[in-house]
């Protein structure tokens, strides 16, 4: 079935990036869903007021969820400003600002394992490579790669600019952003090294996570959670911190997690399912 119809026409949009194109421009190769029919329509041409959308109906093979703003659960951070979460598979693991202090969770939970000093000064940013803890700190300004999850460190090297406030790891590369040069810098893999950068939506980027497709970024001075479209500064949604000052966020293979240091508390959010 072919069918042209006008951006917006009632179709609930999600942009998915077809995975046999390496460029994609505007919208083509892009997919949306008729969440009452079920029909999937993909992008086929690139007229700009009137794109051909072909469409199809079949069983859908599986869901691409956004995080929104609804909360499932919160509980209080350890101590009075939560700076940076980071998951390591099977425990949250948060740092404090003013403790300097980094905590190991049970599981995603206010109860705490155990805790250990952070390497140097004012900890704003964890993030988990799979093996290793990472963590950054502004009075250092430095990124510090663990060993392990404990406080022994096996290498550190020089943040990009001079406030570092959050990291994620994207499976390949580690990604750091900073408040004053007001970007997201994608290093080349655990390293100094810069593969590209880019600016942040707003002014005072302070969280970072990736949740196997997507970007996600926290931002101090708009108080907004934005979803980027893959790794770039493309968002694709964003909603509304559930307090004041959002200053970190994390990924637990189901559910965005973020920390606010207006409340002092912890958020787990709920997801919004699309195609």
């Amino acid at each position: 079935m072919i069918d042209q119809i006008r951006p917006f026409s009632g179709f609930d949009y999600i942009y998915k990036e077809n995975p046999t194109l390496t460029v994609n421009p505007g919208r083509i190769g892009k997919t949306w869903l008729n969440l009452s029919t079920g029909e999937i329509f993909i992008c086929t041409d690139l007229t700009p007021d009137f794109n051909v959308w072909v469409g199809q109906l079949g069983t859908m093979v599986r869901y691409y969820s956004l995080p929104h703003g609804q909360i499932m659960a919160s509980f209080s951070s350890p101590s009075s400003n939560p700076s940076g979460l980071a998951f390591d598979g099977t425990n949250l693991i948060s740092c404090d600002y003013n403790s300097e202090k980094i905590y190991v969770h049970d599981g995603v939970s206010s109860s705490i394992l155990t805790s250990f000093s952070t390497p140097s000064r004012y900890p704003r940013g964890l993030t988990f490579d799979g093996t290793n803890l990472i963590s950054c700190e502004n009075g250092s300004e430095k990124i510090y790669v663990h060993d392990g999850v404990s406080s022994s460190i096996l290498t550190s090297f020089s943040t990009p600019s001079r406030y570092p406030r959050g990291l994620t790891f994207d499976g390949t590369n580690l990604i750091s952003c900073d408040s004053d040069s007001k970007k997201i810098y994608v290093h080349d893999g655990i390293s100094s090294t810069i593969l590209t950068s880019f600016s942040s939506p707003s002014r005072y980027p302070y969280g970072l996570t990736f949740d196997g497709t997507n970007l996600i970024s926290c931002d101090y001075d708009s108080k907004k959670i934005y979803v980027h479209d893959g790794v770039s500064q493309n968002i694709l949604t964003s909603f509304s911190s559930p307090s004041s000052y959002p200053s970190g966020l994390t990924f637990d293979g189901t559910n965005l997690i973020s920390c606010d240091n207006g409340s002092d508390k912890i958020y787990v959010h709920e997801r919004a399912d699309n195609i």
